[in-house]
């Protein structure tokens, strides 16, 4: 850099213009060659300083998607260490491993806490990568089905806040985006569908992904 007055505008936040996102080794790769290719970029790949968003149906896949991701990263690099978020609590049967992961370097939360989600990716998780560890993805599957701090400190069912939960995801994204894409750890969440109910708009699609509008904006690649 010649330039005098650029090189004291330099921070640790500043952007590193000669990254390259699109770069063979700046991506992740699930084994699935189609959905790799999916990505429209040089390398097939999701950068490491992107998030991916995936929404459908119940049972439609995202889950063996996301966690083929995590295969592939442990196959190409046998030291890498990846976190998932699982906010449905489901069960994990040794059958259901038809990746072979290995769950010594990958680690499960059974969780729908926000702060157990999104304060633990900026707190502990953000310690342990900042003393070396090499944390390569974090999946938080669902968005769905985190619950809004109102909702869960309520004392009855009946009593809840509209926009609570869309709130709160919204606070957590604003929170974790900026420390993932610095550190250029990729996220991959999903969330399920809910109708759309639009009246006024008779060509509007009958379902979309039961997220609010900044997880839309926030995941894309």
């Amino acid at each position: 850099m010649s330039n005098k007055w650029l090189k004291q505008l330099q921070t640790d936040f500043s952007m590193d213009i000669g990254y390259d996102s699109f770069a063979a080794e700046n991506v992740i790769k699930c084994g699935s060659p189609s959905i790799n290719y999916s990505f429209a970029n040089k390398s097939h790949g999701l950068p490491k300083d992107a998030s991916l968003l995936m929404y459908a149906p119940a049972k439609a896949g995202k889950s063996l998607i996301a966690k083929s991701f995590v295969k592939q990263i442990q196959m190409n690099n046998p030291d890498a260490i990846t976190v998932e978020y699982n906010t449905e609590f489901r069960a994990m049967q040794a059958s259901s491993n038809i990746f072979g992961i290995d769950y010594d370097r990958h680690q499960v939360y059974l969780t729908n806490k926000p702060s157990e989600i999104f304060d633990h990716c900026t707190q502990t998780l953000a310690t342990l990568v900042q003393d070396g560890m090499p944390l390569s993805l974090i999946i938080i599957d669902s968005l769905t089905f985190i619950a809004g701090p109102k909702t869960l400190n309520a004392d009855s069912v009946e009593d809840f806040t509209i926009g609570d939960q869309a709130a709160v995801i919204t606070k957590g994204l604003q929170q974790i985006i900026p420390w993932i894409k610095r550190n250029r750890i990729p996220l991959i969440a999903t969330a399920h569908m809910r109708a759309n109910i639009d009246p006024s708009n008779p060509r509007a699609p009958k379902e979309k992904a039961a997220v609010n509008f900044i997880t839309d904006r926030k995941s894309v690649v």
